[in-house]
């Protein structure tokens, strides 16, 4: 009987030892779960942490980008009507009206230099002129008479004929042979004391003698003699150039230089010639 106690006693002592060795393994189970569920919800917390600074800073992000915005949005509003009232009466911004005043003054110095150049041309062809009215007439020395170059025709250049047959072609210099008409006005004067020489280089000089005298006439002198001489308005350079050659071919053209005449004889000079035939013919009859 003892016997079968202390066994069950054992018995007893083992189911309760594997008891609490079942309770112990189950406690520290439901420890661990506990531990892994209490991780995984700080991890959770954590994460939903993250995600509200982030979402917080995307806010704060895009709040600042719709400031920026708006802040460019009214600087551009301010600037345009900054602009458009910075605008002159001509609708002109401050640096296109600075442009325009630049050019304007450069125009102006342009126009300054050009009139200065004109004046100092005028001085020189008068200067010119007035050497001219300055030189005598050459007197005799002594018995021998003044020295005199024989007249001479001037041979025209190529060049000089085909621009003589493009004006006549165009109309500027009638085909006819009638003369040029002479200049009339303020500058008739000053053209006659330009005269046409002879010789080699008389017809170069004579041609710049007259471009320069042109050159020193202001525009509505020049205008004056464009209408004297049934020319067109148009550049000046080319208008001169015609002036120009009608002159040199008023002056040098063969058409228009006179013939020398033919000496005739006096009526002393034929009566002694023709006593001079009869007694030759009285002599012949003789022999």
């Amino acid at each position: 009987m003892m016997r079968a106690y202390f066994f069950e006693i054992a018995k007893e002592r083992e189911k309760t030892k594997q008891r609490l060795a079942r309770e112990e393994a189950q406690r520290k189970e439901e420890e661990a779960r506990k531990e892994e569920e209490r991780k995984r919800m700080q991890e959770l917390e954590e994460r939903k942490c993250a995600e509200d600074e982030r979402d917080v800073r995307l806010l704060r992000l895009i709040r600042s980008e719709i400031h920026h915005e708006s802040e460019r949005e009214s600087g551009r509003t301010y600037r345009a009507s900054r602009k458009a009232s910075n605008r002159n009466e001509k609708g002109e911004t401050v640096e296109e009206e600075k442009e325009r005043l630049r050019r304007m003054i450069a125009l102006q110095e342009e126009s300054d230099e050009d009139a200065e150049l004109i004046a100092l041309r005028r001085r020189a062809a008068g200067l010119d002129i007035n050497e001219k009215r300055k030189r005598g007439k050459e007197v005799a020395v002594g018995d021998s008479p003044p020295m005199t170059s024989p007249t001479k025709r001037t041979g025209l250049g190529t060049t000089s004929k085909l621009r003589m047959e493009e004006l006549r072609e165009t109309g500027h210099v009638a085909s006819t042979l009638s003369p040029v008409a002479d200049p009339v006005g303020k500058i008739d004067l000053s053209i006659k004391h330009v005269t046409a020489g002879v010789g080699p280089g008389a017809w170069e000089k004579y041609e710049e003698e007259v471009h320069a005298l042109y050159e020193a006439l202001t525009i509505e002198e020049l205008k004056e003699v464009w209408k004297n001489e049934r020319i067109t308005y148009g550049k000046r350079e080319l208008a001169i150039n015609h002036l120009v050659t009608r002159r040199v071919i008023k002056a040098y053209d063969p058409f228009n230089v006179p013939l020398p005449t033919t000496p005739l004889p006096s009526r002393s000079a034929r009566t002694c010639k023709d006593k001079e035939g009869e007694g030759h013919e009285d002599e012949g009859a003789l022999e």
